[in-house]
């Protein structure tokens, strides 16, 4: 037993101790149910039938490397034997499918392109977000009010309902609702518009294996292009990384391609006007090489889109990632569907997923 002062051990010895300790039980045993989607919940309660629980809509990344060669001794039994250096980055949605690749030497400059481009699409895909439940929006302010504390530049002492907001649309202070909605603020303590308005803005964002590679491979930029601020929560497990702003979730999944990823050595040798030999794609690190199939396929590649360099190659490859990635997605997204669970915002792993389709099935 500590106490914090001589007078509070006085008090003690003297039987003096006025701190009683209270133990609560409950009265009667209760069964543990995981939490609900908190768009279904809110869909119901207001009676909302004119939209489903599920955020339709997100974006994907893939990253690529050159590999520095650099023999570092790292303690006694580890050698480094090359930097893994971020090159290019290709970006999609699936609202529009359009694919998007940079290319840069400076890995920050990398980083500060793909999340501008990130920013201006989450822009356009909360606009759908905000369109598909428009009329739950409305319908929560009308049943519960905006607050000077919510709403910028408005008197704190009032209240606000549709027909205030639909006024201010009029006289051209807001352009539109999603305006409106974009400058909205809430604190810790979220009501209901709050609590959607946080699913509905935060636009999620899938990487290929990016837990245990890409997500390492821009850690060191990452905080910088992104701001400290502004990192809502981080979620790290031995096979998957969550990392989510105000604006975006980043989640994680995995596959892998066909990429001459230990030929480029430097950023220079994307310059190289000649396809790169059968030799390329051979893997010293798992000992593999490619098939005379595949090395005719890269052939047909290079002369079918009329390639000029190997950063040609490079973004062909880096852009050919993504687009099936979304299908894939959309795709495992139908699976959990059958248990209506919204894959990007009732869990961010298979075990909190599982887990969730397991007490539906319990309490079934």
């Amino acid at each position: 037993m500590v106490f914090v002062s001589a007078e509070k051990l006085k008090n003690h010895k003297k039987n003096q101790c006025k701190l009683v300790n209270i133990e609560s039980f409950p009265a009667e045993p209760t069964i543990y149910k995981p939490a609900q989607n908190t768009i279904r919940s809110l869909l119901t309660k207001y009676s909302i039938k004119d939209a489903d629980q599920y955020i339709d809509h997100f974006i994907v990344y893939d990253f690529e490397a050159i590999l520095k060669p650099t023999a570092t001794q790292h303690g006694e039994n580890t050698v480094f034997t090359n930097e893994h250096i971020p090159v290019s980055v290709s970006v999609a949605d699936s609202l529009t499918e359009e694919v998007r690749c940079f290319v840069n030497d400076d890995p920050k400059m990398l980083l500060t392109d793909m999340f501008k481009y990130i920013g201006d699409v989450s822009v356009k895909l909360q606009q759908y977000n905000v369109n598909k439940y428009k009329s739950l929006l409305q319908k929560i302010i009308n049943a519960h009010d905006l607050t000077g504390m919510e709403i910028p530049g408005v008197n704190l002492g009032k209240t606000y309902k549709m027909s205030d907001v639909e006024s201010w649309i009029g006289e051209g202070k807001y352009g539109s609702f999603f305006d409106f909605h974009s400058s909205l603020g809430f604190g810790k303590q979220k009501s209901d518009y709050g609590k959607l308005k946080q699913q509905l803005d935060q636009v999620p964002v899938f990487g290929f294996n990016s837990g245990r590679y890409d997500i390492n491979l821009i850690k060191n930029d990452l905080i910088a292009v992104i701001g400290t601020d502004n990192i809502k929560s981080v979620i790290k497990n031995p096979s998957y990384m969550c990392i989510a702003t105000s604006d975006i979730k980043m989640l994680d999944t995995s596959n892998y391609g066909l990429f001459p990823y230990e030929y480029i050595t430097a950023f220079n040798v994307l310059n190289m006007t000649t396809i790169p030999p059968k030799s390329a794609f051979d893997s010293n690190f798992r000992g593999t090489s490619i098939t005379d199939d595949d090395y005719e396929r890269v052939k047909f590649v290079w002369e079918y889109y009329e390639m000029k360099s190997i950063k040609d190659l490079l973004i062909w490859y880096n852009n050919l990632d993504v687009v099936p990635f979304i299908k894939a997605i959309k795709a495992q997204r139908e699976l959990f569907k059958r248990f209506d669970l919204d894959m990007f915002a009732d869990g961010v792993s298979l075990p909190g997923l599982s887990e969730k389709v397991m007490y539906q099935t319990c309490f079934q």
